[in-house]
Order: structure tokens, then sequence, then C-alpha cells
């Protein structure tokens, strides 16, 4: 629906990327000279992966995935994130465990569904 487009759209608005990428929270993962897949942490909290749709189902988010992980494993025991719908099965996949099940009321009385899920890992 339109209404969870204009959600995602302001949550992961140009303002907040840039702010990410100030931070040195962000990722990228290029191939060649173009970027396909993204992925942004704060502390222990995955906060944004994106893949370019073309890269898709090709491993490259697995693989950006992975390497965030290895770093947010230096300094914390767990890495948390949250899932839509569609990411879940690539989540768990990868380790990842549903701890609660998530809604939020947008606009319109649009509901936004989507799992709270965790990775314990170790401190290296």
């Amino acid at each position: 629906p339109t209404e969870v487009v204009d959600f995602f759209s302001e949550h992961h608005s140009k303002e907040a990327i840039l702010k990410d990428i100030e931070n040195e929270h962000v990722r990228v993962l290029m191939v060649k000279d173009e970027i396909v897949r993204t992925g942004s942490f704060i502390d222990n909290h995955i906060t944004r992966i994106f893949v370019v749709p073309k890269y898709q189902g090709k491993g490259y988010g697995t693989y950006i995935i992975k390497e965030i992980e290895s770093e947010i494993s230096k300094k914390y025991d767990t890495i948390y994130l949250e899932a839509s719908l569609s990411s879940v099965i690539l989540y768990e996949k990868l380790g990842y465990k549903t701890v609660k099940h998530k809604k939020h009321i947008i606009k319109n009385d649009r509901v936004l569904v989507y799992d709270i899920m965790d990775k314990n890992v170790k401190c290296r």
C-alpha cells in the first residue's frame, strides 16, 4: 500500500542515510564500479540492508551481512534487527531467531507487521 511505501520513504530518507554515512554506520559492497549492496548498523543493531534488484539472489546480501556481523561481534555478544516478513527466511538461514512479532499502525490505519530477530555471537 501507498502508506507503507510512504512510511519507508520517510524512515529511510536521504537525510537519515546521510546521517548514518557521516557517523560511519554504513558499509557498501561494490562489484567493479557499481554499488550492489549497502548495510547499516549502530552498535549491535543492523538497521538497513539493501540490494540492487538485479543483484538479488546472488549471495551479495549474505556476504555483507556476514561482514557486518563480524564487525559487530568484536564488541557485542548479540546482534538484533527488524525483519520484514519477506526477509525473515533469509535471516533464519543466517542463524537469527524471532524473539518478538511486532506491528506498527501507520497512516490510514494501515498495519506494518515485522519481526524482531536476534543472533548470539561470541565477542572476538
